[in-house]
């Protein structure tokens, strides 16, 4: 992962992207099953910024929004912002990085205490609570695979 690359977010296990809708809410993309994110697709592409201490945020570069995780695990944007800058004290747009090997990761945010995780059903919201930011062994659905489209 390299900070200010554009990344892609995929789910092997449900084969689709994060996708930032125009309207709110964080979603997923159409049946991706091969990983590759087409050219056309915009609404699935952020910008990596390093928020410091092996944290990170995912900003749009085409709805210039953040993934922001809000209480109780929900998904959605944060207020505009112009540049791909974070803004002091957006604890809620910052996400750890835990590596779980096979390039796979899992972006927990201490402040509400859940994983991004994408529902079987096309949903995307947080895991259950998570005191220590230490994904339990068996969770799948909070895994995901970072492309790069520089």
């Amino acid at each position: 992962m390299k900070i200010g690359s554009i990344v892609s977010i995929w789910s092997q296990q449900e084969q689709r992207f994060i996708k930032m809708h125009g309207d709110g809410p964080i979603g997923c993309s159409p049946l991706m099953k091969d990983g590759i994110l087409p050219n056309n697709w915009d609404s699935e592409r952020f910008i990596l910024v390093d928020a410091g201490y092996d944290k990170v945020a995912f900003w749009s570069p085409l709805r210039k929004s953040f993934i922001k995780m809000y209480p109780h695990g929900f998904l959605g944007m944060s207020p505009n912002c112009e540049m791909a800058v974070l803004p002091s004290g957006w604890d809620s747009e910052v996400f750890k990085v835990e590596n779980a090997g096979n390039n796979c990761f899992a972006f927990w945010n201490s402040k509400h205490g859940h994983f991004i995780k994408m529902f079987s059903d096309g949903r995307m919201g947080g895991s259950p609570f998570v005191e220590n930011g230490r994904l339990p062994d068996s969770w799948r659905a909070e895994l995901f695979i970072l492309s790069t489209h520089d």
